[in-house]
């Protein structure tokens, strides 16, 4: 039996959104071990545990920025202008989301 668990995900640039595929390895206990872009142009930022990525044309303020929203979970700006729900895009979920909801309701029985 593997220790390891390598599945495709799809990740948006922390700054702009835009869709790349990734090669993501996590362990037994859904914590991530890698993670690798599918095609060039993205670069995988250094955040312990979360696949995060930017393309690489964004400047090193502009990803700064993108970060420190995402760690602060301020998301509220993204739709202010969005007051028709069905104009939003869908959000994708992850082989790592699954297994924390997985987890969590394990805990919950």
């Amino acid at each position: 039996m593997s220790d390891s668990q390598t599945v495709g995900e799809q990740h948006g640039c922390l700054v702009c959104g835009k869709v790349y595929y990734l090669h993501v390895t996590y362990d037994l206990q859904g914590s991530m071990l890698a993670c690798v872009p599918t095609s060039a142009g993205v670069r995988v930022l250094p955040v312990p545990d979360q696949p995060l990525i930017v393309c690489v044309q964004h400047a090193g303020i502009e990803v700064a920025a993108a970060l420190a929203e995402h760690v602060s979970g301020d998301h509220a700006h993204d739709h202010e202008h969005d007051d028709d729900d069905e104009a939003q895009s869908p959000s994708i979920t992850t082989h790592h989301d699954r297994e924390k909801d997985n987890s969590r309701s394990k805990h919950h029985d």
